[in-house]
């Protein structure tokens, strides 16, 4: 999949989102869309997080970490008392994994000593 037909489709999401009917239901998913699509791009952002500088790459996922927490909180909001149906539970675990997964490639890249330089080889 291109880089154009990805954002396409959530070009498309979000507009398909006008047309939600103007329901108790409908107004909960309408209020939800901007938040679903928040998810996806911190998810799509985290699988590059290791293309960011090394010193740049634990700020990253520390604003991804609160992006995370803060579009879950507002998510379950919107379904109180019940919890967000299983497409949204869906994305926020996928975005949770996401995390994870960057945390851990973070951290071992920070763990990983440089390579030894020439200079260090006897002569």
């Amino acid at each position: 999949m291109t880089w154009q037909a990805l954002l396409g489709r959530w070009v498309e999401f979000a507009q398909a989102s006008l047309a939600i009917p103007a329901t108790d239901s409908g107004q909960r998913w309408r209020a939800a869309v901007p938040a679903i699509i928040t998810l996806h791009a911190i998810t799509c952002a985290l699988t590059e997080v290791d293309t960011l500088p090394q010193g740049e790459q634990a700020l990253a996922i520390d604003r991804a970490a609160y992006l995370l927490d803060r579009h879950q909180r507002e998510l379950h909001a919107l379904w109180k008392p019940d919890q967000p149906p299983p497409g949204v539970e869906e994305i926020i675990r996928g975005t949770s994994t996401a995390l994870a997964t960057a945390r851990a490639s973070v951290s071992l890249t920070a763990s990983t000593p440089p390579p030894a330089s020439d200079s260090t080889k006897p002569a």
